[in-house]
């Protein structure tokens, strides 16, 4: 059943110990086992850290379609160690750009604070599945993929009946030092 749930692309399945009896509310009895993917997207930009944390805020990232055109699918804030944080920080401060030429956005505008970069890295993300806007959802960066390029992140274009517009980044390279 997990499986089949997983490949309908539905957020998981709830599960019950058989031999306790059915009570509402929350207990040990229940479980929720969520489905989870993986795929590699395209390091676009980051935003600072705000509280505590150090290195960087969240990191921004996209995908190509099989036409060529590129897709904002998010930021992904979780899932670093504050030693990924600080290395990924200093590798980032030396790729800073203008942003991309034209980005593909659907749903909520991009964040003015993205500092973008060169797309030259590839994330490894987990998420729980897509937004009604093709955004990642309840994303954890994996770790950076050395091992793939750019060019092989290509992928259908998530929630295609979204709407999207062609997106020119603002901002500049002096805003990343």
């Amino acid at each position: 059943m997990y499986r089949h749930a997983c490949a309908k692309g539905l957020e998981g399945i709830v599960c019950k110990r058989a031999d306790s009896p059915y009570r509402p509310g929350r207990s040990s009895a229940w479980l929720k086992v969520k489905c989870r993917n993986r795929e590699e997207f395209v390091v676009l930009g980051w935003t600072p850290p705000q509280g505590h944390r150090s290195g960087l805020g969240s990191l921004h990232v996209g995908y190509y379609d099989p036409s060529g055109d590129l897709h904002y699918a998010g930021g992904v804030g979780t899932g670093f160690n504050t030693r990924e944080l600080s290395v990924l920080r200093a590798r980032l401060d030396r790729m800073p750009a203008m942003g991309p030429q034209r980005v593909l956005c659907a749903g909520d505008p991009l964040d003015r604070t993205i500092r973008w970069v060169q797309p030259e890295l590839v994330a490894e993300v987990e998420y729980a599945g897509w937004s009604g806007s093709g955004r990642l959802r309840h994303s954890v960066f994996q770790g950076i993929r050395e091992d793939k390029t750019v060019t092989e992140v290509v992928r259908q274009i998530a929630d295609p009946r979204a709407v999207r517009t062609p997106v020119i980044p603002a901002g500049g390279a002096s805003r990343n030092r």
